[in-house]
């Protein structure tokens, strides 16, 4: 039942109650005329205060009950006193209460209005209130038998407020509430409600708590409220925000629903699988989890200050994400920290991180560096250097090695060589010394080498080639080209040339001799017989001259002489030893050779050459056979003149039995037949000889002799056209025409040479020697064994090699160098 307003007294008084009253005691009388009713208006009558709401119901209450119980209503009348005119009416005069008579004013309430007899009190029910409904309403009730009673209505009709809106304070735009705040963010929101009579209270709620009721009312009907909210957290997500306008209790208050939605930071984060150590390129995944973003965390890897990205795989469930990541760890990331990171880029502040301290085994890293205070281009011979290797490792190395070149170094304090800790002491080093040092480390992870350090040692220049002292011998107008070879580092920055000549010394000016890298060559041609001397060689470098120089003897030189007092020694079934007395060698180093020969065939059974004495052992001899031997001396001018020997068959062939022949001739026919086989070979070999000296000088055409004193890989030819002057001893003589060397006059004018008597021959006939030919030989095999070691392998029935020696070209090697003989 709708709420019937009741006036009531300041002392307590029912005001209605005592208008039933008067209209009780009136009810007797009958019908009241209308003077007496408004006579009765007159009256004081008491006034009834009802509300209602636009567009709803209203109950305007009027008391009915009679005073007696033998008394009834018998008629109700309404009238608004704006006007006085009857509103409505409900008569029951001559009528079952169940039927009474109604009437509504069409002007008035028309079809809005239904009265209520049986509530108590009496009410008049209005639909669809109007603020034209607004007003004092009496309503008069009259009795059978009771005067009439008159009841006043103060109905007041309610404008409900429009329903609020919250916009966003700062912005001003309504959107900005679709869009999620952030965590710890502070909430500034603005509600404003229209209309409403009378005017509206407005009224912020969290949830059911009031949380801001300090509304302001503006002008034009606008109702605001401001609301500041500060450091929302997670305990508001979802939460609802109401803001609720209400100007009476008679309808619902209208408000307007915000649901926070709340961007919050992660809560955790926690790298799962952590090792006490890894080792370096190795791969690993390492696990990574964080939970308590919205929405789900961004997650990142971190070496230090550096990303790690594209390496890492992230996996997102309801509240949490998870991120693997593939991790080679390397030497350098020893002691730095991995950390995995959480953040929700939409909150500010919002980063949360782990970290693990990274404990990385790795092969060691070694260094090598020399003394800091050496400078590695000043060492020179007799410093002191020192090295130092710098070993970074984890675990720590457990072994440190040294090596030159491949070569491991070992302590050796007596040496020089100091070994300690991390440090190698070389003390006075010398050329040697010089080389590629490099250190090695070891510990459980393996092993490495440090960067190799090349240790260049600078030493003054020394004489490589040739030795010191050499002799050289040569002719007179005969081009000698002397190459000096020094070791030096650095390289010769000069060369310096001299020639002491009958106890004159000078020097050779620069323009004569070129000079490449450590070489320098001299073209040097004597002419007179004191050109003949001491040529020396020095070298000058950086560090310093050099003290021993390369010395030339030069001397006169010649063929050798003849061997002599050559004998037969100790003959036996298939060996035998000859020995002989050197001759003057002419100058130069000297070899001897011996040349076994078959007779009668006289095929080259062995050619043996001696290199220090005269005297030879022969092997594998044929005791039935009978051998010429043919000893001569050699050098690089030339050779002396044949020494000849022959030996007797052991075993004669005629004492040789064997099977019967069929022909049996005579004593005197065997040794015609011999005789005329021994004179057919001597005929033949005359006859080749011949053709083969004819051959010869036909096409050989021998020029003087141009000896280059050392040939080796090692000297770098010059061009021709880089060639400097060639020195010469007396530039008065000229030597525009071929130099015909005369031996027998210039060892006859040469007081300081002993006079030998050297061959007469020409020497063609020594280069056509028929002891050098390449005849034909058997394929029988004999070794001949000089004193001196050397064993000649030759063919028999099989063309030999010419010998050592030949009219040609032949090399000699001697104890201190190779020279080349050429055939003068």
């Amino acid at each position: 039942m709708e709420r019937i307003g009741v006036a009531w007294g300041k002392s307590g008084v029912c005001m209605q109650c005592l208008v039933i009253l008067v209209a009780l005691s009136t009810m007797g009388r009958g019908l009241v005329e209308t003077e007496e009713f408004m006579s009765d208006l007159d009256l004081p009558i008491p006034t009834a205060h009802v509300a209602g709401v636009v567009g709803k119901k209203a109950a305007l209450p009027c008391d009915t009950q009679p005073l007696s119980s033998d008394d009834g209503a018998a008629m109700v009348l309404w009238f608004k006193e704006a006007d006085w005119e009857p509103l409505y009416s409900y008569d029951i005069r001559g009528r079952t209460p169940s039927q009474p008579k109604l009437w509504s004013s069409p002007s008035g309430f028309g079809s809005r209005a239904y009265f209520r007899a049986t509530a108590v009190p009496a009410i008049l029910l209005l639909d669809n209130v109007s603020t034209a409904d607004t007003g004092i309403y009496r309503c008069r009730v009259d009795f059978r038998n009771s005067p009439t009673r008159n009841l006043r209505v103060n109905f007041t009709v309610i404008t409900p407020p429009n329903r609020p809106v919250i916009i966003d304070a700062k912005t001003r735009d309504h959107t900005r509430l679709l869009e999620p705040y952030d965590e710890g963010e502070t909430l500034e929101l603005l509600c404003e409600v229209h209309g409403g009579d009378p005017r509206p209270s407005l009224i912020w709620y969290l949830e059911n708590t009031v949380i801001d009721d300090s509304y302001e009312q503006q002008n034009g009907g606008v109702t605001v409220n401001n609301l500041t909210f500060p450091s929302i957290g997670r305990q508001h997500l979802n939460a609802r925000l109401i803001c609720q306008a209400s100007n009476t209790n008679l309808a619902p208050p209208q408000a307007k629903l915000l649901i926070l939605d709340i961007n919050l930071r992660p809560l955790t984060v926690q790298i799962l699988n952590k090792k006490r150590q890894l080792s370096a390129d190795r791969s690993y995944e390492v696990e990574c989890k964080t939970s308590g973003s919205r929405p789900e965390a961004q997650v990142s890897w971190w070496k230090g200050f550096k990303p790690l990205r594209k390496k890492a795989k992230n996996f997102s469930d309801t509240n949490s994400t998870t991120s693997i990541l593939t991790f080679v760890p390397e030497a350098e990331d020893h002691d730095n920290q991995l950390i995995c990171r959480a953040e929700n880029p939409r909150v500010a502040n919002s980063i949360i991180e782990d970290s693990w301290r990274l404990n990385i085994h790795y092969v060691p890293i070694a260094t090598l560096k020399m003394g800091s205070n050496l400078n590695p281009n000043h060492i020179k011979e007799g410093d002191d250097v020192y090295f130092e290797c710098n070993v970074q490792s984890n675990p720590k190395a457990n072994r440190l090695a040294w090596y030159k070149d491949s070569q491991e170094i070992q302590h050796n304090a007596s040496s020089g060589i100091i070994l300690s800790d991390q440090s190698l002491v070389l003390q006075s080093v010398n050329r040697t010394a010089s080389g590629d040092y490099s250190c090695l480390a070891h510990n459980s992870e393996g092993s490495a080498s440090s960067n190799p350090f090349s240790l260049q040692v600078r030493y003054v220049p020394t004489c490589k080639l040739p030795e010191v002292g050499q002799v050289l011998g040569a002719l007179k107008a005969e081009l000698i080209q002397l190459s000096c070879i020094v070791d030096s580092n650095p390289e010769p920055s000069n060369f310096e040339w001299t020639i002491s000549r009958a106890g004159d010394q000078s020097e050779i000016p620069p323009s004569l001799y070129r000079i490449k890298g450590k070489i320098s060559v001299l073209n040097y041609t004597p002419v007179e017989d004191r050109d003949f001397g001491t040529i020396s060689c020095i070298a000058t470098n950086s560090v310093g001259r050099q003290e021993t120089p390369c010395i030339y003897n030069l001397v006169a030189a010649g063929r050798p002489t003849a061997l002599q007092n050559c004998s037969v020694l100790n003959q036996s079934e298939d060996s035998l030893q000859v020995d002989c007395l050197e001759g003057f060698d002419g100058g130069l180093p000297q070899v001897f050779i011996l040349e076994v020969l078959e007779l009668p065939s006289k095929i080259v059974h062995a050619n043996i050459t001696s290199n220090f004495t005269p005297s030879f052992e022969l092997l594998g001899l044929d005791k039935g056979m009978s051998y010429a031997l043919n000893l001569y001396a050699a050098n690089a001018k030339g050779r002396s003149e044949v020494v000849a020997l022959y030996t007797i068959a052991v075993q004669s062939p005629d004492k040789y039995t064997g099977v019967s022949s069929p022909f049996n001739l005579s004593p005197l026919i065997t040794s015609l037949v011999a005789m005329l086989a021994l004179l057919s070979a001597v005929a033949c070999a005359i006859i080749i000889a011949v053709y083969r000296r004819q051959f010869i000088r036909q096409h050989v055409k021998q020029p003087p002799s141009t000896n280059a004193l050392y040939s080796d890989d090692s000297v770098e030819s010059f061009p021709k056209k880089d060639n400097p002057p060639t020195y010469t001893a007396s530039p008065k003589v000229d030597y525009s025409s071929q130099y015909e060397l005369k031996m027998d006059v210039e060892m006859d004018d040469d007081p300081d040479i002993i006079p030998v008597q050297f061959d007469k021959k020409p020497i063609d006939e020594y280069c056509k020697s028929k002891l050098g030919l390449e005849d034909t030989m058997k394929t029988n095999q004999s070794i001949a064994v000089a004193n001196n070691g050397h064993i000649s392998f030759v063919n028999r029935g099989v063309t030999a090699r010419s010998v050592d020696i030949s009219a040609s070209r032949h090399e000699v090697a001697t104890a201190s160098r190779r020279v080349r003989e050429s055939c003068i």
